[in-house]
């Protein structure tokens, strides 16, 4: 019986060290943490910028877009009016 409780003794020393090294990877990837949050932070500022910027280009072009088919439009409802104006009196 001696010789047993002397292995179960050595066992727990074993464990006992192991769990010390658990607690500094726990440290450490905290840290990297911080560091990947700093990041976040830059990446958005510059990218909303760049979003920003193009969705003004796009509002510009659908409104240039709008006043064109508005324009043809017009121009094709009077045509015929024209025609059948020219008829009636002819």
């Amino acid at each position: 019986m001696r010789q047993r409780d002397t292995h179960q003794s050595s066992t727990n020393t074993h464990q006992s060290s192991t769990n010390t090294h658990q607690s500094c990877t726990n440290t450490h990837q905290s840290s990297t943490n911080t560091d990947q949050s700093s990041t976040n932070t830059d990446q958005s500022h510059v990218h909303q910028s760049s979003t920003n910027t193009h969705q003004s280009h796009t509002n510009a072009h659908q409104s240039r877009t709008a006043v064109r088919f508005s324009n043809s439009q017009q121009t094709a409802a009077i045509l015929p009016q024209a025609i059948k104006n020219t008829d009636c009196c002819g």
